[in-house]
């Protein structure tokens, strides 16, 4: 799902509504659908957003931000935000991002906790990765074998528990 339809697939996810999941695999792997749990600190969600999209990046096809914040950007991603700026033609705020090149999902990391919306879709548009609302919404699509080594590395970050599945 994309676009609305994957935000509010999103925003059913986070209110335990039943009948809005996203398809549960891609090329046949089975994926699990993890939201951000409430509560985190900001270095937590940060690290949540972060790591999130690093374990994903493989399986995306297409990625997407919006650079745009509800609050000002932290001092340090500042230069991530001038770089998605000149990515999207100094004029655009939303912007396609290339996969496959390391600076620009560089750029959409250091973002993703802080913008309003990046999206990351793998085969058939199937969303992977959505975080929304300056680091308060994230929901995943992982397989088992991402969702573990996620967890290993957030545990190591102090993050132990931050994703949590529906309901």
């Amino acid at each position: 799902m994309t676009g609305f339809a994957g935000f509010t697939a999103w925003v059913a996810g986070r209110l335990g509504l039943p009948g809005q999941e996203a398809a549960e695999t891609e090329g046949g792997v089975p994926r699990r659908e993890l939201f951000l749990r409430d509560g985190l600190g900001a270095d937590a969600s940060a690290a949540v957003h972060r790591e999130a999209l690093r374990v994903l990046r493989d399986d995306l096809d297409a990625l997407w931000l919006d650079a745009l914040s509800d609050g000002p950007w932290p001092a340090e991603v500042l230069p991530f935000v001038e770089r998605a700026l000149r990515l999207g033609g100094g004029r655009e705020t939303a912007i396609d991002l290339d996969v496959h090149d390391d600076v620009q999902v560089e750029v959409a990391a250091a973002l993703a906790p802080y913008s309003i919306a990046v999206e990351g879709w793998g085969a058939g548009r199937q969303a992977l990765y959505e975080a929304h609302d300056t680091g308060t919404g994230l929901c995943v699509s992982l397989t088992a074998a991402q969702e573990a080594g996620l967890a290993a590395r957030l545990a190591e970050l102090g993050a132990a528990g931050a994703l949590i599945p529906r309901g």
